[in-house]
Formats: structure tokens, C-alpha cells, sequence
């Protein structure tokens, strides 16, 4: 075999080796979807993992304060990333961060959305009257766009 050709051949398999491994998780589905939920009011987590009913949905992955609002940036995996719509907030029960629906929305959020936290079911519960008369998927990303303002 020719000089060259092993020389090519020996790039392939390199280059080949080293993209594999990303590829493979980009093709499984197996990278996460990242998304920041942003809380008025401190909440009280305990459980690292977030939920979608019982099912957990993904984990936390850090918790700050910014801008005196409370920030958590959450990972999704790709292939449940799908229930992360525009009418998806978080509220926070028994130390677990929830999914809650507040509509029938499928429009699926991107990766890197910014979200609205409640810091427990009453303060949901209360955002959802306030707003029983008006465009609820508008509300949610004004509230979320408004608690991100302030943090910068």
C-alpha cells in the first residue's frame, strides 16, 4: 500500500474517531436541552431532579440569585424537550420542581428558553386567576421576559 494512502487512510479513521462519539450523542438524542426558569419569589427545592407528573423530566442543574429574582437552569433530554411548550411553567410542591400546563399549546420552546417558576401551587394558582381573562401564553412570556429583565 502506498505511502499516501495509508497516510489517508490513517486521517480517516482519526478524524472518524474523534467525531463519532458526538455525533452518536447528537443522533440518540442524547444531548440535553438546556432551559432557565426564572422564580419571583424564593423557592424551596430540595429534589434535584425536576418532574413531569411522576416521571422525572430532567435534573437542575444549578440554582442562583440574580437581579433578586431566583434563577434555575434546568436540563431537558432531546427526546423530552417536546413537552416544554409556550403554556409550560414550573411551580415547586413538596421540594419538587413540577411541570404545570396552562393551556394546550404545542408550540415547543427552544433550547435556551427562559421560563416562569412559581415558587409553590398557590402562587400558580393565584397567577392563573389574575390572568383567567386574557391571553395566557402572552402572560407567561411577558412575566418571564419582565423577571429576566431583571437580571442583567
Amino acid at each position: 500500500m502506498p505511502k499516501t494512502l495509508k497516510f489517508a487512510l490513517a486521517l480517516a479513521v482519526l478524524m472518524l474517531c474523534g467525531t463519532a462519539p458526538a455525533l452518536a450523542w447528537d443522533f440518540f438524542g442524547l444531548i440535553d436541552n438546556s432551559y432557565t426558569v426564572i422564580f419571583e419569589d424564593v423557592p424551596n427545592i430540595i429534589d434535584q431532579q425536576v418532574y413531569d407528573g411522576e416521571e422525572v423530566l430532567g435534573e437542575m442543574d444549578e440554582i442562583t440569585v440574580r437581579g433578586g429574582s431566583v434563577v434555575a437552569t434546568i436540563s431537558v433530554p432531546t427526546e423530552k424537550a417536546g413537552r416544554i411548550t409556550e403554556d409550560t411553567v414550573f411551580y415547586v410542591e413538596t421540594g419538587r420542581l413540577r411541570t404545570y400546563r396552562l393551556g394546550d399549546s404545542t408550540q415547543v420552546m427552544p433550547d435556551g428558553s427562559y421560563l416562569l417558576g412559581f415558587s409553590d401551587k398557590l402562587a400558580l394558582d393565584l397567577f392563573r386567576a389574575k390572568r383567567a381573562v386574557g391571553d395566557l401564553g402572552r402572560a407567561i412570556r411577558e412575566k418571564a421576559e419582565e423577571l429576566r429583565g431583571k437580571l442583567q
